[in-house]
């Protein structure tokens, strides 16, 4: 498959460190989706973009949509600060850590 200056996009069941490195040797960038498959990764990303000051020097973009009776933000967090993390070097080429945090109106519920 050519990769080659493509941002491959996978799922949990994807995110592995031999997957990452095959896309890199591909010639091609990687954004992987951490959930329970890593958990120490996934806890660290988290206690890091949940954090209200570290917040203040992520990059952020934000979307609304509404649909419905439904309002819904999505704000994207992330960073190039790495350095601290735990087993980066592993991960081939990692340059960046992120999260999208949802938030969302319903008939006057916010959730």
């Amino acid at each position: 498959m050519n990769l080659k200056g493509c941002i491959v996009v996978a799922d949990a069941l994807n995110c592995q460190k031999d997957t990452a490195k095959s896309i890199i040797d591909g010639e091609a960038d990687y954004l992987l989706n951490v959930k329970d498959n890593h958990p120490i990764l996934k806890q660290d990303i988290e206690d890091y973009v949940q954090d209200d000051d570290l917040q203040k020097n992520m990059d952020t973009f934000s979307t609304l949509e509404k649909s419905r009776e439904r309002i819904e933000q999505r704000t994207a967090f992330t960073t190039h600060d790495i350095e601290w993390l735990y087993g980066k070097e592993e991960w081939t080429d990692l340059a960046c850590i992120g999260a999208i945090r949802t938030q969302f109106t319903t008939k006057g519920n916010i959730g």
